[in-house]
């Protein structure tokens, strides 16, 4: 029971060391515009994280100024030099092989484990780019 316990905990861990790894990379620019139409360009390694960030942005904006973000217009596009599907495929597949290499260290055997958490490591590194645009453009109004 002790082992199983001890097991729990370490990958515990190991996910919560995988999602801090990965949190809080966007870059975020807000650019106030003329007539109140303000734009947020926000860049991501993920479609979701990027679209997230540059809401944020926005809606944090106009309650500086003590108003509500009414949004105009948003899209977000995928720039990477890799093709967006093999991308995905690719960190889909490197955040597997670190849990599993994960789980495997934390039954023992060190070896395999540290060869499938490098595995995991590489493609995460091979697709880390900010490669997902948001584009917002947004008025702050009274509430």
């Amino acid at each position: 029971m002790n082992i199983c316990f001890d097991t729990t905990k370490q990958l515990v861990a190991l996910f919560v060391v995988v999602i801090a790894a990965t949190a809080c990379t966007a870059s975020v620019r807000v650019m106030p515009g003329k007539d109140n139409v303000n734009r947020v360009v926000a860049r991501d390694i993920e479609k979701h994280w990027a679209e997230k960030a540059a809401h944020k942005a926005a809606v944090k904006y106009c309650e500086e100024r003590g108003l509500e973000a009414v949004f105009t217009y948003d899209e977000v596009w995928y720039e990477g030099t890799m093709d967006e599907r093999q991308r995905t495929a690719i960190r889909r597949q490197s955040e597997a092989a670190t849990v599993i290499g994960g789980i495997i260290k934390s039954n023992g055997d060190h070896d395999a484990g540290t060869v499938l958490e490098s595995a995991g490591a590489a493609g995460s590194t091979m697709t880390s780019g900010k490669d997902y645009t948001a584009e917002i453009e947004f008025t702050c109004q009274a509430v």
